[in-house]
């Protein structure tokens, strides 16, 4: 998960398939916060 909260606050480091996990992992993170 820290993965893709690195990469949810750094879209610019993770541009290829994490970018593709920081997407719903954000939207989980606004639904949960």
């Amino acid at each position: 998960m820290t993965s893709e909260i690195t990469l949810f606050v750094n879209p610019t480091a993770g541009r290829g398939r994490g970018a593709r996990a920081a997407r719903p992992a954000a939207a989980a993170l606004r639904d949960a916060g």
